[in-house]
């Protein structure tokens, strides 16, 4: 470093805060930068101040002079850096066009060109990120783009493990995030994007990084807040953390995005007032910041808001100005859809006229976008909305049109989107295991750099390989003793197992007890139904304990460190029982689950006088079992039953009343949300007892009724039943000398009564 490089640096940042920046500029330029290391200083000077502000255009011009003074002097380490410093604006832009998408492209590459000549594997590196960022945002803001998304994570990758093998934090900040966000989002995801967030919030600089901070957590919110479960709750905890610093820092892209997940999220609780406040509040700074696309978007939550709320007409009047916001922006892909949820207000407002004049020319512009092969997630919204509308207005012909159209388009999609999931699911695989090796490459290059002195390492490694060596040699040995053992036990067992083989083919050939292998069967296939609800509802509670965890490292750290008072220790202490008492209820869910199991999976065995089980503990493991499917189909559940033994054995009775609860799941769909109901009662007389559920479904049709209980029988959807549910339950009720009935009324719902002895011990 020269004598001029300290005040060089100081005249470098005044010079770039003051307001007559060229003119400061030229200054530095004429009389202060004396040599490439000189400029190089005056360079990162502005690159910082850049890449800190890239959400604010105005500071653009920062990356511009660093350009023209890296060019100048013919730096091009500098100008790489400078070029992505440029790019970055279009990254954060809230309205990129696919125009200026493809110039930051070009300003990428051309960084990535001059890194690989110059060797810099750090540059390139970031290049990558960049890269992947820009996949990422032209399948998120460009309609049949979607194909980037899988782009995205073939650079973020190389781009990552050069960040964990170099320990560069804000590199793998910024790649973990946009490596989850071009995973799909769903529940099968969720573990593993909420991992590859908690990664990305571990690395970012709270500093430097405020805006990707912003992001992350306003994203980790929507996770716990679309996937979440019954951790819905915890999503409000990360909102408010993005909205500070969003606010703090001017992001009106990210506060807008905060203010519409937090209606959302108040919209979910039922709470009107509050959704509606936030979402003024979302678009009142979507209109200052000129986010027009956010504006349009915003439109069609208020719709949503208010059809959630059943006021209809502003409803209706929100999803004419998202329509016309987007035919605006020349997004004319979402105007269908705007127009599809108009018809669907104007149907609930009772205004069957209009709805039914609208849905007939959406129908005709599917027939052109199909034709046309647009994009396919905006033509299946579209569809839905009209099957929706159509079935409503009991179009038959409409609704079988649109139902055919929206099969066939789902049948020629299903093969690539499963691929790409299968190929998003492996690179998240692939990327756990570089990490893993990163981590081994970490703790081996912390012993070569002196943490374990040089001689103690060459001992140890000496005394080690001498250990192992007489492991291996005093386990040959007994495994070879141990061999010959076992071989000459083999041999002596040979003739009897030979003897026995026959008995066994004849006694495989003569089993009859075809009914317990369908019951068997069923089961399974039962099992196989549930383990994805099980799966969920175990993730929670384990997603719940590590976040109360990750708080408490927070609240530790900060301990730790010294810098805090002793009124802020009180509050933490408080705050730290409560995220204990948080923990200990996520155990206390996980425990009833898997005892839930226990009762499900209890080993079958012979039915004698002396066997008994509690019909409430039956009832409960099967409620508990099948908590994710009830809570997601909004089934009320009407509990009326108390304790009582019967002469039955618990997996099999648990998979009757498993089957039962199933078909009402079934059976309440075609209610809305807020009336489905599911009552389940119990009747003691002197020697039995009849437990009733009664679901409020549609019913079962006359013409049915005499086939309920036949084998291979079933009203619901190819695919989706076997037939072989209520036949098992029937023949698992008479092996315990009971009975299964059954009353129905067509429209108003069905009861199926199960009659069991009580137990005499």
């Amino acid at each position: 470093m020269t004598p001029f490089q300290p005040v060089l640096l100081i005249v470098a940042v005044f010079a770039i805060m003051s307001t007559n920046f060229a003119q400061s500029n030229n200054a530095v330029g004429q009389s202060a930068i004396k040599n490439d290391e000189d400029a190089a200083t005056v360079i990162r000077a502005h690159i910082m101040r850049a890449e800190t502000h890239a959400f604010d255009k105005t500071f653009r011009h920062h990356a511009v002079q660093a350009l023209d003074l890296a060019r100048q002097f013919n730096l091009p380490a500098e100008v790489g850096n400078a070029l992505r410093a440029l790019a970055a604006f279009t990254l954060e832009d809230s309205n990129p066009s696919p125009a200026a998408l493809d110039s930051a492209n070009q300003l990428v590459r051309q960084s990535l060109s001059l890194a690989q000549a110059g060797n810099d594997s750090s540059a390139m590196a970031w290049s990558n990120c960049l890269l992947g960022k820009l996949h990422y945002a032209r399948g998120y803001w460009i309609r049949g783009m979607a194909k980037a998304l899988d782009s995205a994570r073939s650079y973020l990758q190389p781009a990552i493990q050069y960040g964990l093998k170099h320990e560069m934090k804000t590199l793998l900040s910024e790649c973990y995030h946009y490596y989850s966000l071009s995973l799909r989002g769903d529940i099968n995801n969720f573990q593993t994007i909420v991992n590859l967030k908690l990664d990305a919030l571990a690395y970012n600089d709270s500093l430097s990084q405020q805006l990707l901070r912003a992001r992350i957590l306003n994203h980790m919110g929507s996770l716990y807040l679309n996937f979440g479960g019954g951790l819905k709750t915890n999503s409000l905890s990360y909102f408010e953390r993005a909205l500070f610093i969003a606010r703090n820092i001017g992001a009106s892209d990210v506060m807008t995005s905060v203010l519409s997940d937090m209606s959302d999220y108040y919209m979910l609780l039922g709470q009107k007032e509050e959704s509606l406040r936030y979402f003024h509040d979302a678009i009142e700074v979507a209109r200052k910041g000129k986010l027009f696309k956010r504006e349009a978007s915003l439109y069609f939550q208020a719709g949503r808001i208010y059809l959630h709320f059943q006021d209809y007409k502003p409803a209706i009047t929100n999803f004419k100005y998202c329509a016309v916001a987007h035919e605006k922006l020349g997004q004319q892909w979402a105007v269908p859809i705007c127009r599809g949820f108009m018809a669907k207000g104007y149907l609930l407002n009772h205004q069957r006229d209009s709805a039914a004049m609208l849905i007939a020319g959406l129908d005709r512009e599917v027939g052109d976008l199909i034709r046309n092969k647009s994009e396919f997630f905006s033509v299946k919204e579209i569809l839905q909305v009209v099957i929706s509308v159509y079935g409503q207005l009991n179009d038959t012909e409409g609704l079988a049109r649109n139902q055919a159209r929206l099969i066939n388009l789902q049948d020629s999609v299903y093969s690539k989107q499963n691929q790409a999931d299968f190929e998003g699911a492996l690179a998240a695989r692939n990327l756990e295991l570089a990490r893993q090796k990163t981590k081994m490459y970490e703790y081996e290059r912390a012993i070569a750099q002196g943490k374990i002195s040089r001689q103690r390492l060459v001992i140890f490694i000496m005394i080690g390989a001498v250990a192992i060596l007489f492991l291996v040699a005093f386990g040959l040995s007994y495994y070879l003793r141990a061999l010959r053992r076992l071989n000459q036990k083999l041999q002596k067992q040979s003739e009897t197992i030979e003897s026995q083989k026959q008995e066994l083919i004849s006694m495989v050939d003569n089993l009859k007890s075809m009914q317990g292998q369908l019951v068997s069967s069923e089961k399974m296939a039962s099992l196989g139904h549930l383990a994805a609800g099980v799966a969920h509802e175990l993730n929670n509670p384990l997603n719940f304990i590590s976040g109360g965890v990750s708080v408490m490292e927070e609240f530790f750290g900060r301990i730790m460190t010294g810098n805090i008072s002793l009124e802020d220790k009180k509050i933490l202490f408080k705050e730290s029982m409560t995220i204990f008492k948080n923990i200990n209820n996520g155990v206390d869910r996980m425990s009833s689950i898997i005892e839930s199991l226990q009762i499900y999976t209890n080993p079958r065995e012979a039915l004698t006088e002396s066997s008994e089980t509690d019909i409430a503990d039956c009832v409960d493991a099967s409620l508990i079992l099948l908590k994710s499917r009830l809570e997601s189909e909004s089934i009320t559940i009407i509990r009326s039953y108390s304790t009582c033994k019967v002469r039955a054995h618990s997996g099999r009775l648990s998979q009757v009343f498993i089957n039962l609860i199933d078909n009402a799941i079934h059976a309440t769909a075609v209610r809305e949300r807020n009336n489905r109901k599911l009552e389940i009662g119990m009747i003691m007389n002197d020697d039995t007892v009849r437990i009733d559920f009664t679901d409020n479904g549609t019913g079962i049709p006359e013409e049915v009724r005499n086939n309920i209980f036949h084998a291979f029988f079933t009203t619901k959807e190819t695919g989706k039943g076997t037939g072989l549910g209520l036949f098992i339950c029937h023949s698992i009720i008479d092996e315990f000398g009971g009975s299964l009935t059954f009353s129905t009324e067509v429209g108003k719902g069905t009861t199926f009564s199960v009659v069991l002895s009580l137990s005499k011990f």
